[in-house]
């Protein structure tokens, strides 16, 4: 089954801007986004007829962007998704401009797929999947007035549904315990508190 789908990211002179496209023949459902002015992400669920589901991010994280935070809101974002919809299979792409996420992928079991020039003759973009069927990508000429060159995710069998739940571990670190601390002495928790519904409330806090 080809997967008709697209991931975009624009630039304008005030930063950048995160967009998935998707053929009219598939099912989609807006999963959740994070917009900041440090960096932008939109993640979406593709459903396929008899198919495992995808769930498909599209990241602009800018050049003088956070590295810790971008890397720390994708793990966080795929273990929620990935207990949420156990089922799912991963795709990630976009514009990343170099940050260091090898840490990243080897802890949430994500490939880099793109290796060539995005970008003049640096490799800017990035396409990251846990599909293991997935394995080659086509580098296509840019659109319009835009300097990053198109990639095209070569047509495969689709995943099969997996027989095994998927488990994601975070590393622990100092500064990650340090980072919790702060956010949830900053936390008002009214969310969570002012739910009647016990399910809600497990939800905010989530």
């Amino acid at each position: 089954m080809a997967i008709k789908l697209i991931t975009v990211t624009v630039k304008t002179w005030i930063g950048g801007r995160v967009g998935i496209l998707t053929s009219s023949n598939l099912t989609t459902t807006d999963v959740t986004s994070h917009t900041t002015k440090t960096f932008l992400a939109m993640w979406v669920k593709v459903h396929q007829d008899k198919c495992t589901p995808l769930v498909v991010g599209c990241i602009y994280h800018p050049p003088d962007a956070d590295n810790i935070e971008t890397t720390d809101y994708i793990t966080t974002t795929l273990i929620k998704l990935a207990k949420k919809h156990p089922t799912v299979s991963f795709i990630v792409a976009g514009d990343f401009n170099r940050p260091p996420l090898e840490t990243m992928m080897g802890q949430n079991n994500l490939r880099n797929l793109v290796n060539f020039p995005t970008r003049n003759e640096a490799t800017l973009d990035m396409l990251l999947t846990d599909i293991p069927e997935y394995k080659t990508l086509t580098k296509l000429a840019p659109i319009a007035n835009n300097d990053h060159c198109c990639i095209l995710l070569d047509g495969v069998p689709a995943a099969s549904t997996s027989r095994y739940r998927r488990v994601i571990k975070r590393k622990v670190t100092e500064q990650s315990k340090v980072n919790i601390y702060i956010t949830i002495a900053q936390e008002t928790w009214d969310t969570v508190i002012d739910p009647s519904n016990v399910h809600e409330k497990d939800e905010a806090l989530h």
